[in-house]
């Protein structure tokens, strides 16, 4: 039983050394105790990949690559609990409306919040978090209390009390019954004493840059049961508990892991080894010396260390380069221009690329529009609601048509996800359609037509006035013939 502590900053190569030394160990002894290694759910496939593809390795069945939540469900299956019901957000959320509804009298903030959309998604957010952070009915209630002592504001106390009351009611049908998502960990962290699995095993946890409250217990029980427990840290110098942190580091969420990941070991008593310090020199071999310099200096704002500050280019070709701009629009149309000259002058395939932003949230509405009007095929990774998609809003849109009296919201929302044209009609006919349908509906829109009028078999003779006195006058020939040209009504 120990703990180890691998550190290292970007590129160092703490993932290379962890999956060297499986295979040492795959090589030495292919049959022996288990070899876990640990990383975040998005990334098991990678290091799989990665393992599995080693050249001198007859095989892998002694190693395996999990995340948190699936080693919990390896040791539940061993040790049981997996039996109850398994519930999820979408479970729980009709759960908290019930409870809501059952509750409402007492409740002070979320009374309303069944009407509220998007509140109940919020709640079960909420939900989550505290089950994460391991946050108790008791620590809640000691918080309720200084808030009652004290002169805390009022609605903040009555949002707690709403909640306090909720997720009581909730565990109270969930307990027995169900198994949250959110309760993996937990129960992991309780049942790895009595896990033979993981008593001989030999674990490496990598690729997490912090943890929640959860993962921290479920590492305790492990450097306790297991032995021994590797951990990488994006860190470029080990910290002792009780050491000052500056909290402006970029680094200082891997440092507070470290010296929280001695502290519980100290607490069990467990052995803790020197850590391994990695330097940078593999990145600058690997990728490029210019991007080892950065990212050894990109956080390096002291100018007194008389070391090297300025990188020598020596007429060689960077691949990194810097651009400002005004906002967002023109920076992403600098970065279409640079795309099209790369695959045009260069040869690059659009496949090649990827586009890497802070917050996807603020730039996926520039990208997509820039991209679309420069011709640049693209894809955005980023999880959309189901209602969002074109086929589910066809089925509704025409479902409403029907019931609402062919609304013309619902008629167009119905018309625009293109459904209605066959999937082999060419690109121009269906830009042709799509032009035809915008004129449709400003003319719907200025006659306010709907129900029986888009039923009727007479063509629609309805006109503009040009002033708001006289009588109105008939359609002329010219408007007609005009008219004619983009009449859709009959297509669709």
């Amino acid at each position: 039983m120990s703990l180890r502590l691998i550190l290292g900053r970007a590129g160092s190569g703490k993932t290379h050394l962890c999956l060297q030394e499986i295979t040492e160990r795959l090589q030495a002894k292919p049959e022996g105790p288990p070899l876990i290694y640990i990383v975040p759910k998005q990334g098991a496939f990678q290091a799989e990949y990665a393992l599995a593809s080693t050249s001198g390795l007859g095989g892998i069945i002694r190693a395996q690559v999990l995340s948190f939540r699936r080693l919990a469900w390896k040791v539940m299956q061993e040790s049981g609990g997996g039996q109850r019901l398994y519930i999820d957000d979408t479970g729980k959320g009709m759960l908290l409306r019930k409870v809501l509804e059952k509750e409402k009298r007492q409740l002070k903030v979320f009374k309303n919040a069944v009407d509220l959309e998007g509140a109940l998604e919020n709640i079960v957010g909420i939900y989550n978090e505290l089950k994460r952070s391991r946050t108790t009915s008791e620590e809640l209630e000691k918080a309720l209390e200084t808030l009652r002592d004290g002169e805390g504001p009022t609605l903040l106390r009555d949002k707690i009390e709403d909640l306090q009351l909720l997720f009581q009611e909730m565990d109270a049908v969930l307990k027995g019954r169900y198994f949250d998502a959110e309760d993996y960990l937990s129960t992991l962290a309780e049942k790895a004493f009595a896990s033979e699995f993981l008593s001989a095993a030999e674990v490496w946890v990598d690729g997490f840059y912090g943890f929640t409250n959860q993962e921290y217990a479920v590492l305790g029980a492990l450097m306790k049961c297991c032995r021994r427990l590797s951990v990488t840290l994006c860190l470029g110098q080990g910290y002792a508990p009780g050491e000052t942190i500056d909290e402006l580091d970029p680094f200082h969420p891997a440092a507070v892991s470290c010296q929280r990941l001695k502290k519980e070991a100290e607490g069990q008593e467990v052995e803790v080894e020197d850590s391994i310090v990695l330097t940078g020199e593999r990145l600058s071999a690997e990728v490029h010396p210019a991007l080892a310099f950065l990212e050894k200096n990109l956080h390096n704002y002291s100018v007194s260390t008389g070391g090297e500050q300025e990188y020598d280019t020596k007429d060689e070709k960077l691949p990194l380069r810097l651009v400002a701009a005004p906002n967002r629009r023109e920076e992403v149309e600098i970065l279409a221009c640079e795309l099209i000259k790369l695959a045009r002058d260069e040869g690059c395939r659009w496949r090649e690329f990827a586009v890497i932003v802070s917050d996807l949230g603020h730039y996926c509405d520039i990208l997509a529009t820039v991209f679309n009007e420069y011709g640049i095929p693209f894809f955005l990774d980023q999880k959309r609601h189901v209602l969002q998609h074109p086929l589910v809003e066809f089925i509704r849109s025409a479902l409403e048509v029907i019931n609402g009296y062919w609304r013309y919201e619902a008629f167009f929302r119905c018309v625009k996800t293109g459904f209605l044209l066959p999937f082999t009609t060419a690109r121009e006919q269906r830009q042709r359609w799509e032009e035809r349908a915008f004129l449709l509906e400003n003319y719907v829109l200025a006659f306010g037509i709907r129900g029986s009028r888009w039923l009727q078999k007479e063509m629609w003779r309805y006109r503009l006035s040009d002033s708001l006195e006289g009588e109105e006058q008939g359609i002329t020939k010219d408007e007609e013939e005009r008219k004619s040209k983009h009449v859709v009504r009959s297509e669709i």
